[in-house]
């Protein structure tokens, strides 16, 4: 069985009640209309906020409306739903109720009542009609200032009940003419329990006559009540044994109520030791919240909010616009992520390396695939991402090679270059102890321009060195990257 909760007024409903109430406005219901939707988790505050039904599922007949306080502030309206031409079945959730103030174009939604258990309005695919009636309750005011538009199928035109009554006295006089023979018999005398005979005057009437009766032998309805008062009706008095025991059980239920209403003023608080709702609010408006926080600059400052008393009479302390902790902390978790990312290091496989701008350590692998890579080695990739366009990377390879280093300036990557280790330039110059291996024979060589000088690109280095050892008295190899 279905079951609805108390209708509620929405708060544009609730408006025009109390206008209707002070004679200020007119207004009639214009429709009734349901939804499937599943409104059981609003609360009365929610759905006073609702201004319209979402959804509409049927459009349903309003058969009735009566006046059920004597007030005239409350009405009942009878609804019906049918499911003709529905196609799908479907629970009804939400009945809501639209009216139209006098004078507006637009109706609104007046009323709203949702299911505790809904009603199902099963499809009229199997061509089975299925009537649901509602009874909807409404505060409007006056119901002077309500007019209810009813489905002309449930109610009569003033033609329609004349011509229903001139039928109905034609039935009648059909009635009459068919017992006008009975109905015109004449008594022609009477007699009162075998008595003698009474015979009708001039005008057909009989006049009969009943001689007072003789009542000495009776008493009167009041002398029998004087009579009963002295009397006690025997199966209603106990015995001496019930009305002692009666006594016994009355005197326990009397202590027994003596104590508990002793518990209950022992239980009651003294009013000398019981606030009032002014001491509450008194004291609840001095009290404060303090803590150590954050402003909008990440400075450590002082927090301090007073309890302001809400419109639900709760106390509430707010500081959500004042304490910037949050919101601080918000903007360091991503960069102290950045910075785990950047400790512990990314593989990469085979990336191109002008794609690798986030500042951290990357760990690459595969860089015979990669693009733009400065060595074909395997090895660790460092990138710092400073200010503006500018971004620079070191690459560390693990065939121990010496590192490799460029940089992005304006958009744009510069060339690789390669740094030169210490054993590098000892080796180039044959140096031993600290010191260049002949030369300053080889600068005098060079002065006298003794030396042959060659060049050769970086592809061409091993080839070069292979000729200055040759004769690395009188060669020398210049190695540049192009």
């Amino acid at each position: 069985m279905s079951q609805y909760n108390k209708t509620v007024l929405t708060r544009a409903g609730l408006e025009l009640a109390k206008k209707a109430n002070a004679g200020q406005a007119k207004f009639g219901i214009t429709r009734a209309v349901t939804s499937a939707d599943d409104w059981s988790g609003k609360t009365t505050q929610d759905l006073e906020e609702v201004t319209a039904i979402p959804n509409i599922m049927q459009q349903g007949t309003i058969m009735d409306a009566e006046e059920v306080e004597s007030n005239n502030s409350v009405i009942g309206v009878s609804l019906r739903f049918t499911n003709k031409d529905l196609s799908t079945g479907y629970q009804i959730r939400v009945i809501g109720l639209y009216v139209k103030e006098e004078g507006q174009d637009k109706d609104f939604l007046y009323a709203v009542t949702t299911a505790v258990t809904p009603e199902y309005m099963p499809g009229f695919g199997d061509k089975v009609l299925y009537r649901f009636n509602m009874q909807m309750y409404l505060v409007i005011g006056k119901a002077q200032a309500v007019n209810v538009v009813i489905d002309e199928g449930t109610a009569v035109t003033h033609g329609q009940f004349d011509k229903y009554k001139g039928e109905l006295n034609q039935d009648l006089e059909k009635i009459k003419d068919a017992h006008k023979e009975d109905m015109s018999h004449v008594v022609k005398s009477a007699s009162i329990n075998g008595g003698a005979e009474i015979i009708p005057n001039e005008s057909g009437k009989l006049e009969l006559f009943f001689p007072d009766p003789d009542l000495s032998k009776y008493v009167s309805l009041e002398q029998l009540k004087e009579l009963l008062k002295n009397k006690a009706d025997t199966t209603a008095v106990p015995d001496k044994t019930d009305t002692e025991n009666g006594i016994k059980e009355a005197k326990a239920m009397a202590k027994a109520a003596d104590d508990k209403a002793q518990d209950a003023l022992n239980r009651k608080a003294d009013k000398t030791d019981v606030y009032s709702k002014s001491n509450i609010d008194d004291i609840h408006s001095k009290t404060y919240f303090r803590k150590q926080g954050m402003d909008q600059n990440g400075n450590a400052v002082e927090i301090r909010a007073n309890a302001v008393k809400q419109s639900n009479g709760g106390y509430a302390i707010d500081i959500y616009d004042t304490d910037k902790t949050a919101a601080k902390l918000q903007e360091v978790l991503p960069q102290v992520a950045k910075l785990n990312t950047a400790k512990d290091g990314v593989q990469k496989e085979a990336p191109d390396f002008n794609t690798l701008t986030d500042s951290g350590n990357y760990y690459v692998t595969n860089t015979s695939d990669a693009t733009n890579a400065p060595s074909s080695s395997w090895g660790n990739l460092v990138v710092w991402h400073g200010t503006g366009a500018r971004i620079e990377q070191v690459y560390f390879p693990d065939s121990r090679d010496a590192p490799f280093f460029r940089m992005n300036s304006g958009g744009n990557w510069l060339a690789w270059k390669q740094l030169i280790t210490k054993d590098d330039v000892e080796s180039r110059f044959g140096v031993t102890n600290g010191k260049v291996a002949n030369h300053e024979n080889r600068i005098t060589k060079l002065e006298q321009n003794e030396f042959t000088i060659r060049h050769y690109t970086k592809a061409q280095e091993a080839e070069g060195m292979a000729w200055v050892n040759e004769d690395p008295t009188h060669r020398l190899v210049m190695v540049t990257d192009g």
